[in-house]
């Protein structure tokens, strides 16, 4: 049985309805070895061999009713039986999401629930980005960029962007006509991809050339849902067109107040002239805070590819009520593989840094910019953290290394760039804005904040490996956990304080245990890759462990990772007593999930049941499935995110996964019958539900099923 912590109701398979299914399957070739012409079909002079039930009546439907066993022409019976087979392979295959309680959509796509909660569909893209980051008690970042999508019409009255337009159009269609080019939807008249495809000369003349006024106005609010409310500072700014995000920073502000900034367009004819960001500062005081404080964490969206926001309407509709104060991102912000496998391998093979790092905004501004995504990213606060996609697939420090080609580098280091540009500066200045490669930031991109009530630190297990690649501490780096247990001594440590804090949330983009060290040499040999179970982690990971336990051990430390497209809840145990919570969240639209490619689900399996269990020196890897405990959300292979929620006094009021309700009938059956029980429902799911095994054996058995029809028929005429 499958519960949804979110759901009113449990979508339950049991031998009422799995049964059934099979029974479907099998029933038509139940009877194929009844003789010719006895009960199982009475009509007159019809001695038909063929089985009883719905292949009769397919067959004399279709035509077949004059077939005799006497007859030796079986085409048109194997090309019926062909397409009978055909029919139970889409069958077998129908992935049409379900969801309990609601009637399905494919993927939602999430315009029910748009049309229910604001008026723009999901998929709508804002003209103005807005993304709010660090908030602290007095203090406030925020991240925006104008980027509005102008059409033929648009630019018409302008000969000189008439004339550029067209040319760039001109260009976009003899590259797609030369390269077969795996492109964003609707790529050849977005206009971002029309400014992308822009030399860099002209993009810089319709940056300054294309301006627009925005007066922005702070106000404090009752709370953070409310729009109006006194107007606190008013300033006007000039923005221009893609000139890159802009920060922009409030101080001196309440603690434990919620504020609206809004961002009023003075000029031109638009219709959406007004946008506006929400945020609430929190205390640094536990006594001073009159509830809770929520924090989200997610990672993987694959946006830009699969166009899937579900699970964005469902965070918004799940808190809209109740907003989040802060929301923790672990990696793979944007996928922007996409920049070196087709811009600059198929597109623009010659592209400076300058292009490359444009390309990269084309990607983040196509994933960020989509009202389902600007619903979450304009409320609370937002932290990321690197991961591999966020560049390319895999990043390490061996794509910097000499046998690299020049165009690797630099787009790498543009990509980088992009990331302090988009994710960054969300809570710091840094070197922006240069176009020489060499220049870019070197700041360490590690994020430590003292709540108040708990030690907050987000680790970059990304960058420094890549980028630093420090021999002595390979993962973390020696500055990083140098700089880590000085905060956690300072704010475990700090005697000033109202109460005594006992609490650390730990996130890191990938888990600190999950795969196991035969597994983990597996994925290096496929794909390079190197998890924390990799031998030139092994001993960076196992001395942090040690350090948190024996410095901390009496402490509760969450660990929150990302990365394997996948929930899981999970300790890291050296032994009952010694044990640190792991919460792993991971896959925000459907293609970052484990349930989408038959090869990931396989590639878990094996992990789980063929590897030996996941382990580093002293510690192993302890997790539950969703039979063995139901109490909350144990794993899941659904879109998900998590949530934690802390309490003024620094307990966790709770700490849980929340999947989609949005789900195909191949996630719940693997999740049930494959993670959840295993043993023999692992055999008995992959013979019906994988894409190569049930193919084959549906072959082979209706082949068999044709050969015995036709060896008893060819008997039965010799008897005659």
């Amino acid at each position: 049985m499958y519960q949804d912590d979110d759901a009113d109701t449990a979508y339950t398979m049991d031998s009422t309805e799995w049964m059934p299914m099979i029974t479907s399957v099998l029933m038509p070739f139940s009877s194929a070895s009844s003789s010719c012409g006895i009960a199982s079909d009475t009509r007159p002079h019809h001695h038909s061999c063929l089985p009883r039930n719905f292949l009769v009546n397919y067959f004399y439907q279709e035509g077949f009713r004059d077939l005799k066993c006497h007859e030796r022409n079986m085409v048109p019976f194997i090309k019926h039986l062909l397409v009978l087979f055909t029919i139970l392979c889409l069958v077998a295959f129908h992935h049409t999401p379900i969801m309990e309680g609601v009637t399905a959509q494919l993927y939602a796509n999430s315009i029910m629930f748009s049309k229910v909660v604001h008026p723009k569909f999901s998929l709508e893209k804002e003209q103005l980005m807005i993304i709010v980051g660090e908030v602290t008690d007095t203090t406030v970042r925020i991240v925006y960029e104008w980027a509005p999508l102008y059409s033929l019409k648009d630019v018409s009255p302008d000969l000189n962007d008439l004339n550029l337009y067209l040319d760039v159009k001109k260009r976009i269609d003899n590259i797609l006509g030369s390269n077969n080019v795996k492109m964003y939807k609707n790529t050849k008249d977005d206009f971002e991809f029309i400014y992308l495809m822009m030399t860099e000369q002209e993009r810089l003349e319709w940056t300054k050339k294309h301006t627009s006024q925005w007066k922005i106005v702070l106000r404090k609010t009752e709370t953070r849902t409310v729009v109006n409310g006194k107007d606190i500072i008013g300033q006007v700014v000039e923005i221009r067109d893609r000139e890159g995000p802009k920060v922009l920073q409030f101080d001196s502000l309440t603690p434990n107040t919620c504020y609206t900034v809004e961002f009023v367009r003075l000029d031109g004819n638009t219709e959406d002239n007004e946008e506006y960001a929400t945020f609430c500062t929190v205390s640094t005081d536990p006594f001073s805070l009159t509830s809770n404080v929520r924090i989200s964490a997610m990672s993987c969206n694959r946006l830009f590819e699969d166009q899937d926001t579900t699970t964005y309407d469902e965070f918004f509709i799940e808190h809209q009520d109740s907003l989040w104060d802060f929301v923790v991102h672990m990696g793979d912000q944007v996928y922007a593989d996409w920049v070196y496998h087709e811009y600059l391998k198929k597109i623009n093979p010659q592209a400076s840094f300058d292009d490359l790092l444009n390309a990269f905004r084309y990607v983040y501004r196509n994933t960020w910019k989509i009202h389902a995504v600007q619903r979450m990213l304009r409320h609370g606060s937002h932290l990321m953290i690197p991961d591999d996609h966020d560049i390319i697939n895999n990043l390490d420090s061996w794509m910097l290394s000499k046998e690299s080609d020049d165009a690797m580098k630099r787009m790498i280091f543009a990509g980088k760039e992009a990331f302090y540009e988009y994710q960054y500066q969300l809570v710091k200045d840094v070197l922006i804005g240069s176009k020489k490669q060499e220049l870019v930031s070197n700041s360490s991109v590690y994020y430590f904040r003292d709540l108040g009530f708990a030690c907050l630190a987000l680790l970059d297990l990304r960058f420094e490996r890549t980028f630093n690649n420090d021999p002595e501490s390979p993962l973390f780096g020696t500055k990083q956990l140098n700089d880590l247990k000085q905060f956690l001594s300072r704010c475990m440590n700090n005697e000033n304080r109202s109460i005594k804090i006992k609490r650390a949330l730990i996130f890191t983009s990938i888990p600190l245990l999950f795969f196991g060290e035969g597994f983990s040499k597996v994925v290096y040999a496929a794909e390079r890759e190197r998890y924390t179970t990799h031998q030139d982690f092994k001993q960076d990971v196992t001395q942090f462990l040690d350090y948190l336990d024996s410095t901390y051990g009496t402490y509760r430390i969450v660990f929150v990772a990302g990365d394997i497209h996948q929930f899981l809840m999970s300790h890291i145990c050296k032994s009952q007593e010694h044990c640190f919570e792991q919460m792993i969240t991971s896959g925000m639209t459907i293609q970052s999930t484990v349930g989408a490619e038959i090869k990931i689900i396989f590639a878990n399996l094996i992990d789980r049941f063929f590897f030996s269990a996941p382990s580093l020196g002293d510690w192993h890897l302890a997790r539950k499935t969703n039979l063995e405990d139901t109490s909350t959300l144990q794993h899941s292979i659904r879109r998900n995110y998590g949530i934690i929620e802390m309490k003024p006094d620094g307990n966790v009021a709770f700490m849980r996964g929340v999947q989609s309700k949005y789900a195909n009938r191949r996630d719940i059956y693997v999740q049930d019958y494959m993670f959840d029980r295993g043993s023999i429902y692992l055999i008995l799911t992959l013979f019906f539900l994988s894409g190569i095994v049930f193919p084959i054996s549906m072959t082979v058995f209706l082949f068999r099923i044709i050969q015995f029809l036709f060896e008893w028929c060819w008997k039965k005429q010799k008897k005659e």
